[in-house]
């Protein structure tokens, strides 16, 4: 049985660091970020950098994200799957933006 990720995952929107969100018991972390008028109408990247632990090396993934000016305040929700994931294999990071209108 695969051991289960440990460590953090460092996320950026456009090259600006949202934070460090720790991995839980199952490994996954996930952000809450909330969109304010620094976010212009238009399409947003997101970088995920998992840490590695002492089993799993550092690993990466993007997503991208698109404001929609009719829906100026939305929520974006970030997850990383799957968790456990084997050395060698991929991870995928998916995403939610929910507006508020």
């Amino acid at each position: 049985m695969a051991t289960i990720p440990t460590g953090t995952v460092l996320i950026e929107i456009d090259g600006a660091g949202i934070g460090s969100f720790p991995l839980d018991g199952s490994g996954d972390a996930s952000a809450q970020v909330q969109i304010t008028d620094g976010y212009t109408p238009g399409i947003h990247n997101i970088l995920a950098v998992y840490s590695g632990d002492g089993v799993y090396p550092q690993a990466s993934g993007t997503a991208s994200f698109n404001v929609d000016p009719n829906q100026p305040q939305a929520t974006v929700t970030v997850s990383v799957t799957p968790n456990p994931v084997q050395q060698g294999a991929s991870i995928t990071i998916s995403v939610s933006v929910m507006g508020n209108q």
